[in-house]
């Protein structure tokens, strides 16, 4: 019997657990991310690639044809795009900046972003340029990630991070194109996934949180010798 009591608990806990998960992480990234803004977004970005694509023989001659970027420098848009410039922020947000929901924020940008795109990448199965064997080249990962986490900081800190981090972003999408590893239409198809995924990611669980409370009104009622509660919520 307290063996029966105790996986109770235990499962009671777990479920209360991933409840919690899904209130703070899941369900408002999923909001943000069906919301009016993104599907404008999605929709610009669907534009953007089909009207990229027929440049993307043309701009990857002029990049491979007349070398646009060193190997060494596009070695380090690689090293930056690869996640790793990603990690280090997010590490330095959770250590020193005094606002969670900062690097909260940014961890669900990396995550969602990350998610998404290899599906993508599995799902439209697109051949790299050149002689690569990858078909797996639609959208850019590292233009994705690098642009989640430059929007990531932007919603965290606003103008001064922006100014920094997408032209930071931008050089890692065109080092891609540098190393012959992407499309033009891959680099744009990456942008926008990773601004978008970022911005639904970007939150206050707690001011949200406050925000569908302020909708819950509970006021006690005073009738002929009773006493009740009367509960409302706007929606």
């Amino acid at each position: 019997m307290r063996f029966f009591i105790f996986q109770l608990l235990f499962f009671s806990y777990v479920a209360a657990s991933a409840n919690s998960f899904t209130e703070k992480h899941v369900d408002p990234f999923l909001e943000r991310a069906t919301d009016t803004t993104s599907v404008k977004l999605a929709l610009a970005g669907t534009i953007s690639v089909f009207l990229a694509k027929p440049e993307d023989d043309q701009i990857r001659n002029q990049w491979v044809g007349h070398q646009q970027m060193s190997k060494e420098t596009s070695g380090v848009g690689d090293l930056i795009g690869s996640g790793a410039a990603g990690v280090l922020l997010l590490g330095g947000q959770a250590l020193w900046d005094d606002n969670e929901s900062h690097y909260q924020s940014h961890f669900r940008a990396l995550v969602y972003t990350t998610m998404v795109t290899s599906s993508m990448k599995y799902g439209f199965g697109r051949s790299r340029p050149g002689n690569s064997d990858s078909h797996q080249s639609f959208p850019s990962g590292h233009t994705s990630i690098s642009f989640a986490t430059a929007t990531s900081l932007t919603y965290a800190y606003g103008w001064k991070a922006a100014v920094i981090a997408y032209p930071v972003a931008s050089f890692v999408a065109l080092s891609r194109l540098a190393d012959d590893a992407h499309w033009t239409s891959d680099l744009v198809g990456g942008a926008f996934v990773g601004f978008l995924l970022a911005r639904a990611s970007s939150y206050d669980y707690s001011e949200n949180r406050l925000h569908e409370l302020s909708k819950l009104e509970i006021y006690p009622v005073i009738g002929h010798g009773d006493l009740s509660l009367k509960i409302s919520y706007l929606y």
